[in-house]
């Protein structure tokens, strides 16, 4: 197994394909369906203007098995709430075909340890409540639900 960081906005957008769907699957009132060159076009501007956000390809004897986008994220300090920093982890997808394989477990740890070397001491993630697959691999992986989002249609 090996993890590489990756700026191929093309090689993204592929990998995202299973993350789109599953969201347009479950929430259609709010994610559109996966469209290839929207979706390369939006990483190609992140890739260019975000020197925060890092693209990590998990692969395995030459086969891709999954990829994250994780981003740096500094708060600062208000009359609320302390300055903070922490590593996001804004998409985290292992290919269907290549899940229960220790991946996912691989890809966290690296992200925790890449963390740590930046001197970062926190995670933040977050999951739609009805993916149930995620919710079981976070609660595994030792994340901690701390804040809960609500909303109401009226």
């Amino acid at each position: 197994m090996e993890i590489v960081q990756t700026k191929d906005a093309a090689l993204i957008a592929r990998l995202n394909e299973p993350v789109q769907a599953l969201h347009a699957e479950l929430y259609p009132e709010y994610f559109k369906p996966y469209r290839f060159n929207e979706i390369r076009q939006w990483y190609e501007r992140v890739i260019a203007s975000d020197p925060d956000s890092t693209f990590l390809v998990i692969e395995d004897e030459g086969q891709i098995a999954g990829y994250a986008w994780i981003q740096a994220l500094s708060r600062k300090e208000n009359p609320f709430m302390i300055a903070r920093t922490a590593l996001e982890i804004h998409q985290f997808c292992i290919m269907r075909t290549e899940r229960r394989k220790g991946y996912g477990t691989f890809l966290m740890s690296y992200i925790c340890q890449m963390a740590k070397n930046k001197g970062i001491n926190e995670i933040d993630l977050d999951y739609w409540a009805d993916n149930e697959a995620a919710e079981l691999f976070y609660r595994k992986q030792d994340f901690k639900v701390y804040r809960k989002a609500a909303h109401r249609i009226v």
